[in-house]
């Protein structure tokens, strides 16, 4: 807790990540569900609705992300499990999470650099963007996010936080042109 980006293993990006996902000013974004893949190994899945104790600062967020890797079941093929209110944790890999975006019916865009610039993109009803932490995509990760569309915020590389926000100010600005 004393070194979020050090000894944590950059726990302070994903935290930042949630906060720039689910947190207003002054809430949270109710219809926003955050998943965090962590090694390809297990999935944190926070779900604005349900989701209690979120704060904006990076360590109590830390506290919360704590709690759901040690609720992680033991046995592998365990259902998901609820650590606190609005975040669950279950054993995933990037393709499981993906196959679990199509049978929900979502639509998975990932972002990257060289994607399509986003102001030639339409948005889907309901998109699910993928997007790597402080490293980009390893060629493991790419296999299963083949022919997914992908698109692009500029060149310049920007942190994963900056990107969510600026994708739920494009969202909300669409969301505004047809209401």
């Amino acid at each position: 807790m004393n070194d979020l980006p050090g000894a944590a293993g950059r726990i302070d990006v994903l935290c930042r990540a949630v906060g720039a996902s689910l947190l207003i000013s002054h809430g949270i974004r109710r219809d926003v569900e955050t998943l965090l893949l962590i090694r390809n190994r297990f999935l944190i899945r926070i779900v604005g609705e349900y989701v209690r104790y979120l704060n904006p600062d990076e360590r109590s967020t830390a506290a919360l992300l704590g709690k759901a890797i040690d609720a992680l079941p033991a046995d592998a093929d365990a259902d998901e499990r609820r650590s606190t209110p609005g975040i669950n944790v279950s054993h995933s890999s990037l393709p499981e999470t993906v196959d679990r975006m199509f049978a929900l019916g979502a639509t998975p865009i990932v972002l990257h650099e060289a994607g399509q610039p986003v102001d030639s993109f339409s948005f889907p009803d309901d998109p699910v963007f993928i997007l790597s932490d402080h490293q980009d995509f390893s060629d493991d990760d790419i296999i299963p996010l083949h022919g997914m569309p992908t698109i692009s915020l500029g060149k310049r590389a920007l942190h994963t936080s900056q990107c969510i926000t600026i994708l739920h100010y494009l969202l909300d600005r669409q969301e505004a042109d047809h209401a």
